[in-house]
């Protein structure tokens, strides 16, 4: 049986109610989310929606969402379907469907697109939602769906899931309290539903990367234990990862280098940078199973579980341990006592391995270039991952450090403009982006601004790009720049930082978590100028909320300015009470930097 967890997000959709005989009404408990119900029926609204996921004998899934449209509504965003599974959503009854990439929301997806109905009239329309059998995939799922439709309101919401009696999946809610209720169907099949009036449309402002664990939803899952799950694609991949063909000529390329480390790095360039990478498959995790190793290496091309399997496969060949991990990129729990999650990231876990003797195992994400070694992109950080053990589940949490970055700038004025010195030491995703963006040519459209501190300023000052080792890499740059170059509006400049959180458009349209980003960065500036400053003393700020810190002491002395800041952003998921602090964070940060005038 080909084995492999199916994870998907559907949008919440409804119908015409259910005869009231058929089955109690549930007990919902939305004091926490009174952003669920709209007050008023003013404003574009369906009357019903109806989203129903069916479960066949063969454990095939199909989504049928039943919406009435009333008069006047030419486009009703119905469902969201990943395309990495090959989702096909096509219109049954009144109208046709149309798909765009849907970029808010719904990054735990392989590649989410969003479907809208374009009715031909008001009255009832049907959409489906196909999922074809796909090669090396598992009909074990896990489906997330949003207890809000996305884009309109509506009068009427049921949310149900049909299956046979003795398949039995897991249907619960999540992230808030809700009692399904259960009616039987022919042929022994049976209908788990819940029914809400008056639901309002789920805001999906830009930045969010995922409603997963954010917004409340009903989970359903194939009750799968973890072991089963883990032993199975243990087997897959330790099949695939079998160095045969043209994977051992790869891997003696691996074996002629001198040490470990350099075998890795070897192994990493090989099946990160000559494999070309096929995003079909997103980032890889539980629905995605590898091809053979030796097919990967032939073909030239594959996707992330197909680079991941080909590079276990070169270092378990030059005997360095290697193992797959699937991560959650989204707050939904991977543990034990969890039903099987969203797992949307395979990384290849070195344990042996370190870059240095203070940094602990070696992650590599198939989805980068070897330019990532070592490095995962901050969202990874600190999630929950389960690692496929020889004998079942074994459960790990990420690293959670935010990434270093320490910077020294110095400026000294001349007769004619200014002396420039700026000089970083970059870790983690920071240094792995300014290395991919120059292996690429460093093209302008592309320039990592917000990792490069006052260089983002200065685009003429040329780059100078040193490896110190352990990943760490150092950044300079020197040169004479003017005065009206150096100053923004005769102020010492902000240098440009990473955002902790998107920024918000709005304070109330996201009343649920929000995602933010750790952060920290230590800054040392150093201002030498040629007239004497307008007296009184430079600024001293320090602030600590529950969330972030930060302390920057500056001063003038004669005709120099000094200031050290250290700034560290620790959160990683703000409630709605707090969703405004990456906004505070950001415009403190600016007002503490930039607050000097230049004399």
């Amino acid at each position: 049986m080909r084995r492999l967890t199916l994870l998907t997000a559907a949008l919440l959709c409804a119908s015409l109610a259910l005869p009231a005989s058929a089955a109690r009404r549930p007990k919902v408990d939305t004091g926490s989310y009174k952003a669920l119900h709209y007050r008023s029926a003013d404003g574009p609204h369906v009357t019903t929606y109806r989203h129903t996921v069916v479960l066949d004998a063969e454990e095939a899934i199909e989504r049928h969402v039943r919406l009435v449209v009333p008069q006047g509504m030419d486009r009703v965003p119905v469902t969201v379907i990943d395309r990495a599974l090959g989702d096909e959503c096509e219109a049954s009854t009144n109208g046709s469907v149309e798909l765009t990439p849907q970029s808010s929301g719904f990054g735990h997806l392989g590649d989410p697109w969003r479907c809208d109905l374009v009715p031909d009239g008001p009255g009832e329309a049907h959409v489906v939602v196909y999922r074809p059998r796909l090669p090396r995939l598992d009909h074990r799922f896990a489906i997330l769906v949003p207890i809000q439709p996305v884009g309109v309101a509506a009068g009427k919401l049921i949310i149900e899931v049909e299956h046979g009696a003795g398949q039995e999946p897991r249907v619960a809610a999540h992230g808030w309290t809700a009692e399904l209720s259960r009616v039987p169907l022919a042929d022994g099949r049976v209908r788990d539903f819940l029914e809400l009036e008056g639901v309002a449309a789920l805001p999906l402002p830009p930045g969010i990367d995922t409603i997963s664990g954010r917004a409340p939803a009903l989970a359903v899952t194939s009750g799968e234990p973890w072991d089963a799950l883990v032993l199975d694609h243990r087997a897959f991949f330790d099949s695939a990862s079998r160095a045969r063909d043209e994977a051992v000529v790869l891997a003696a390329r691996v074996l002629s280098q001198p040490d470990v480390l350099s075998q890795v790095e070897e192994a990493a360039r090989i099946a990160l940078d000559e494999i070309e990478f096929d995003p079909s498959g997103g980032r890889g995790g539980g629905w995605q199973l590898p091809r053979r190793a030796s097919q990967t290496a032939a073909d030239g091309i594959g996707t992330t579980a197909d680079r991941a399997a080909l590079l276990v496969a070169m270092l378990r060949a030059v005997e360095i341990r290697a193992e797959i991990v699937l991560a959650s990129r989204s707050h939904h729990r991977v543990a034990p006592a969890e039903p099987l999650a969203l797992l949307n990231q395979t990384l290849v876990l070195l344990p042996d391995v370190s870059l240095s003797e203070t940094s602990g195992p070696l992650f590599i994400d198939p989805s980068r270039s070897s330019h990532w070694l070592g490095a995962l992109d901050e969202p990874l950080l600190g999630r929950d991952a389960v690692q496929l053990g020889p004998r079942g589940a074994r459960w790990l949490r990420l690293p959670g450090d935010a990434p270093g970055r320490s910077w020294t700038l110095n400026v000294r004025q001349r007769t004619e403009g200014f002396e420039v010195e700026v000089a970083g030491i970059l870790q983690g995703a920071p240094a792995a982006r300014i290395r991919s963006w120059d292996a690429a040519g460093r093209p302008d459209a592309s320039r990592p601004t917000s990792d490069l501190a006052w260089l983002a300023a200065w685009p003429s000052l040329p780059i100078e790009l040193e490896e110190l080792g352990a990943g760490a890499l150092n950044v300079t740059a020197a040169g004479r720049l003017t005065r009206d170059e150096v100053l923004t509006d005769g102020r010492l400049p902000v240098p440009a930082l990473p955002r902790p959180s998107p920024a918000s458009d709005g304070r109330k349209n996201w009343p649920y978590a929000r995602d933010a980003l750790r952060m920290k960065a230590d800054l040392l500036e150093s201002w030498a100028f040629l007239r004497p400053p307008p007296g009184g003393g430079g600024p001293v700020r320090q602030k600590v909320t529950p969330f972030w810190e930060v302390d920057s002491f500056g001063s003038w002395s004669g005709l120099l300015f000094n200031r050290r800041t250290r700034l560290e952003f620790t959160g990683d998921l703000l409630a709605p009470a707090a969703a405004t602090e990456a906004d505070r964070f950001v415009e403190f940060v600016d007002e503490t930097l930039g607050g000097v005038a230049a004399p």
